[in-house]
């Protein structure tokens, strides 16, 4: 069973555009309880695939920013020897939804889906956010 915890960090700000939008942020800090075990199948260990690993390593270095190891993502783009803008968009991964991200590390992407049609621009909402079909 999972838990969630929502902790309000301070007061809403809104803020009307000159468009007429509004934005409203809300600082929060959200934490997410339970475990994801994933158990290697019966048989020889397999590789990960190019996908897995930039999902594992963009999950670290958005660890390292939230711990405060790296405070930009230009910093960590010089300690990782990365170019800023693939380190800016591997992170992007980090917002992809639960469904999705469970997709990828259960190896159940098409094989012609890559880093890029997941990581450039995806959706804030999760549920806008779809898995690209492989050709398209």
């Amino acid at each position: 069973m999972s838990h969630q915890r929502i902790q309000v960090l301070g007061p809403a700000q809104r803020v009307i555009s000159s468009d007429g939008r509004l934005t409203v942020t809300v600082p929060i800090k959200m934490r997410l309880g339970g475990i994801r075990q994933v158990k290697p199948p019966d048989g020889p260990p397999q590789l990960l695939t190019s996908l897995q690993n930039s999902l594992i390593q963009a999950h670290r270095w958005q660890r390292m920013l939230d711990r405060g190891e790296v405070t930009q993502i230009g910093e960590l783009a010089r300690q990782e020897k990365q170019d800023h803008a693939y380190v800016s968009r591997l992170l992007n991964l980090t917002t992809l939804s639960p469904w999705i991200v469970e997709s990828i590390l259960d190896d159940r992407v098409d094989d012609g889906i890559g880093v890029k049609d997941l990581a450039i621009n995806p959706p804030m909402l999760w549920s806008d956010q779809c898995l690209p079909q492989a050709g398209r």
